[in-house]
């Protein structure tokens, strides 16, 4: 699927633990829209943004944060972020 949306210049993708993984996974993200909400979910089951804990991605992606946004009616915040990647010009790392 992403080869056919090679020259697009932004693709919105909404999805759970699967599709967050699988496109980390092929380094195909640039930038991250998070909703953080007044709810803790626990358990050893609880996946996290990546899959379960004991899934760890190969290799860490950097990101820097944009923007955040209160949500005052629901109590949560959206945090906008931007990709960090190492071959960037004035990136160090």
């Amino acid at each position: 699927m992403l080869r056919s949306l090679r020259g697009m210049k932004s693709v919105a993708c909404e999805g759970g633990t699967s599709l967050c993984r699988k496109l980390l996974d092929a380094d195909a993200v640039d930038e991250l829209h998070l909703t953080v909400m007044p709810v803790i979910l626990g358990g050893a089951a609880t996946p996290s943004l990546t899959g379960l804990p004991s899934e760890f991605l190969p290799e860490e992606r950097r990101f820097k944060l944009l923007s955040f946004t209160p949500v005052k009616r629901t109590g949560e915040c959206v945090l906008r972020y931007q990709r960090v990647r190492k071959n960037a010009p004035g990136v160090h790392g």
